[in-house]
């Protein structure tokens, strides 16, 4: 990651597995522009703070993979349920959330709009789904929120497949 950040000027959001404050700093320090993490959050309160008022809320995002409402980190259930999450953060001071649901992450299925509306409705801060956007049309559906909080999407899968009509030019320009 630390060379990747040496050969490119592009942000880089890590999102972490994190399991100590050093190494949040340490990447923060080498240049990661954002550092998103789950699990710390939940069990490191103090050390979360710290980095939000050293680092400013912009750089400490947090990440919510869902499955059944529940919190999944590495494919395992947790028992914070998305609610309790989402208030814990937000009582830490977390303005920018990662969101995404199993339900639809890396099988090119649509999000559902109805989880991400609850979600933007439970979070003050600005929003990036995480996948459930496999074409254009997903990105129509996504403009029926008209919430301005969601700021951003992780594409993935549908990027690399080239399911969007530009990327048809944009193999085009590459050909001349």
């Amino acid at each position: 990651i630390l060379d990747i950040i040496e050969c490119m000027d592009i942000p880089i959001i890590l999102t972490s597995f994190s399991t100590s404050m050093e190494e949040c700093e340490l990447f923060l320090n080498q240049g990661v522009h954002r550092v998103a993490i789950c699990r710390f959050a939940i069990n490191h309160e103090e050390d979360v703070k710290y980095l939000i008022n050293k680092y400013t809320p912009s750089r400490i995002n947090f990440y919510a993979i869902v499955r059944d409402n529940f919190i999944t980190y590495e494919g395992q259930n947790t028992e914070v349920s998305l609610e309790q999450y989402i208030d814990k953060i937000q009582k830490l001071g977390g303005t920018r959330l990662i969101y995404g649901d199993v339900e639809w992450i890396g099988n090119m299925k649509y999000a559902n709009l109805s989880k991400i509306e609850k979600v933007l409705n439970l979070f003050n801060g600005k929003v990036t789904l995480m996948c459930g956007i496999p074409d254009y049309i997903g990105f129509k559906r996504l403009s029926e929120l008209n919430n301005k909080r969601l700021d951003s999407v992780i594409l993935s899968k549908s990027l690399y497949e080239n399911n969007f009509p530009c990327q048809n030019l944009w193999r085009l320009a590459e050909i001349l």
